[in-house]
């Protein structure tokens, strides 16, 4: 279905799609079950499948990436090739696979996120830390640096590295003074 000018002009087998909008999914032939809402929303799609874009411009440069997600004006308009990606208020990025981008750098300047504070995780649970670039992570399993980290976290990682070695030579010399001690004992 189409409301718009040129919506869904070049489509040709391209099957359940939906373009609110003037040129939005013009150029979609085959893609299938995808849905535009705005001006020149998915305009590029081609064969893109169970795309997703809400806005002007939203995820316009999409040709061939399959199940985006994007939301606001201009949102996704950088992706061409990738899949599996959810932009909010965020071009993305070029050929970009299974990546979640909100907002924009110096545009927000502060994140909330219901449902974390106090509230308990399964399993192991690590620190999440974040980079100059805003990407989350946690981290490493080896106890090394991770790219990004403030120099305050970098100290306390080696900090605790140096407490590890000074425990594990105190805990043997603890095992061969016991050694010691119960040869002494036995009268030896």
């Amino acid at each position: 279905m189409a409301s718009g000018t040129s919506a869904l002009f070049n489509n040709t087998t391209g099957d359940s799609n939906l373009a609110l909008g003037a040129q939005s999914l013009v150029h979609n032939t085959t893609g299938d079950d995808n849905v535009a809402s705005g001006v020149l929303a998915l305009s590029q799609n081609t064969t893109g499948h169970d795309n997703a874009g809400f806005g002007v411009d939203a995820l316009d440069l999409n040709t061939t990436g399959n199940a985006n997600i994007a939301l606001g004006s201009g949102a996704g308009e950088s992706l061409t090739t990738g899949s599996k990606n959810i932009d909010i208020g965020n071009a993305g990025r070029a050929g970009e696979v299974g990546t979640i981008r909100i907002g924009n750098k110096g545009d927000q300047t502060r994140a909330f996120l219901a449902g974390v504070s106090g509230k308990a995780v399964g399993g192991t649970a690590q620190p999440v830390l974040v980079n100059a670039q805003g990407q989350l992570g946690t981290a490493s399993a080896k106890g090394k640096a991770v790219p990004g980290e403030t120099s305050a976290v970098a100290r306390l990682r080696a900090q605790n590295r140096r407490q590890a070695t000074q425990i594990a030579r105190l805990t043997r010399d603890v095992a061969r003074q016991g050694g010691e001690l119960r040869r002494l004992r036995a009268g030896g």
